[in-house]
């Protein structure tokens, strides 16, 4: 695995969470201080993150720090996310950024 491949891995979980807790890249970057050129810099894997900067943005996607730094191949991370799509549209019917932002808090307190 090459450097440039674990910015690019870390910066398309990044993305996935975000979208997970119903944020935009600005409103990402709001919560870190950041522009939301940086997220999208993060995002595209050509910002390197510090650590300080992975437990931000742990924090804001209310995630575990590990979880932003354990790599799953990508079709580990694509069943993953499919599996939590299927949960929510079974459970919710909608996908709202406001409604996905609950689910998320619901799931995360179990």
């Amino acid at each position: 695995m090459t450097q440039d491949f674990t910015y690019k891995e870390f910066g398309e979980l990044i993305r996935q969470h975000r979208k997970r807790v119903g944020l935009t890249q600005a409103q990402l970057g709001n919560l870190l201080e950041l522009s939301r050129t940086s997220i999208t810099n993060i995002e595209r894997g050509v910002h390197q993150v510090s650590l300080h900067q992975v437990l931000q943005l742990a924090k804001a996607l209310h995630v575990n720090p590990e979880t932003l730094i354990s790599f799953a191949s990508d079709g580990e991370l694509k069943a993953r996310n499919s599996e939590m799509d299927s949960v929510f549209e079974s459970v919710v019917g909608a996908r709202s950024p406001e409604v996905m932002a609950w689910f998320n808090k619901v799931v995360e307190a179990e």
